[in-house]
């Protein structure tokens, strides 16, 4: 095949039908400041070569530097008051990307690296997806010791740090994406802040790490925040070691193997969710209940998880999946169907 029918497959491709395609696009993050729409284009290239068709050259559709007249004529037209267009890409890519952890529209202080560039060198802290992936890993080491065997005291310690280090990276993450809160004018700028920040997996995630710090350890709380610093974890390696042996050898087939199975273990995670919810519920039947904070995880966290654009679908199957198993239940001792309807009204009912 020519070069030139390679570039119109590639150009023909239906990359918003293909979810393997999804699954990759959802777990990038840009760093602030780059030109999102240029880096989608060269990951998709690079996507399209290893996935779709090995012979395909990506230099064919990566966009290059501007040259010095181009430069130039984009000066001129911002001097004279008429913005450049912008290139175009798929809005469901745009989407993807904004339901990501770090992505941030405002501008950085600092030019990072381009990813992928230079797999195994540029490795500084001074980039929020360099950093965020140092503290995914440190989430995803600290995840394995809560649930270790060997040792209760190291396991409690590990509980500790683990939702400590999940508060800070996940408040990084809010801020990434939404910025300080305004106070003036208050009390209506900080409800403009807060109405979308709220809505947001990251913000729903720090909410739930506060809320377990001071509590008794509970694996299951660990689960949905480790499952997505594993995915975190797999998306930066893909993007920036995809030229290192051993990524080649062992964590590419992990990575897609991960990505292929990415709606399922949404699922789990919104199960464990639930399942959280439950033991908090079990709980109040023993010396160690907590009342008030199984009342802020039923009155906040789950109906919000559950109303969540981001979780919403993965949250209504697995409580359709929980109906049906407690369906002979319910109906043995109707008694319960009435706290039943109460949660569900304040579920549907929750802003």
């Amino acid at each position: 095949m020519a070069s030139g029918e390679h570039l119109e497959a590639f150009r023909t491709f239906d990359f918003d039908g293909d979810e393997r395609w999804k699954s990759y696009v959802m777990n990038l993050e840009i760093p602030p400041g780059r030109d999102k729409n240029a880096v989608i284009e060269r990951f998709k290239a690079r996507w399209y070569k290893r996935e779709i068709d090995p012979s395909f050259d990506p230099s064919t559709v990566m966009p290059s530097r501007p040259s010095p007249a181009s430069t130039s004529r984009q000066e001129s037209a911002r001097g004279s008051g008429t913005p450049p267009s912008p290139p175009q890409s798929s809005a469901a890519a745009d989407d993807f990307i904004r339901r990501s952890g770090t992505y941030s529209s405002r501008p950085a202080k600092s030019s990072p690296s381009e990813p992928g560039s230079k797999p195994l060198r540029g490795l500084t802290l001074g980039s929020p997806q360099n950093l965020l992936f140092v503290v995914h890993t440190a989430l995803l080491l600290l995840g394995l010791c809560v649930v270790q065997p060997l040792s209760s005291f190291l396991s409690y310690r590990a509980w500790r740090w683990f939702l400590a280090l999940s508060v800070l990276s996940h408040g990084y993450k809010v801020f990434l994406k939404y910025g300080k809160p305004a106070l003036r004018p208050f009390p209506a700028a900080l409800k403009a802040w807060f109405g979308p920040a709220a809505m947001s997996t990251d913000f729903q995630y720090l909410l739930l790490s506060f809320l377990f710090l001071q509590a008794r350890p509970m694996t299951l709380v660990v689960v949905p925040i480790w499952v997505l610093a594993l995915y975190h974890i797999f998306a930066y390696a893909s993007q920036h070691f995809s030229s290192n042996p051993l990524w080649n050898k062992y964590g590419a087939d992990a990575h897609r193997f991960l990505s292929a199975n990415q709606g399922q273990a949404l699922v789990f995670n919104a199960g464990a969710e639930i399942g959280t919810g439950l033991l908090l519920l079990l709980g109040l039947l023993t010396p160690a209940r907590s009342i008030m904070l199984t009342f802020i995880y039923w009155r906040n966290f789950l109906p919000a998880r559950y109303n969540t654009p981001d979780s919403a679908a993965y949250h209504r199957q697995a409580w359709a999946v929980l109906a049906e198993k407690a369906s002979p239940v319910l109906q043995a001792v109707p008694l319960l169907q009435t706290p039943i309807n109460y949660i569900k009204r304040g579920f549907t009912n929750y802003r």
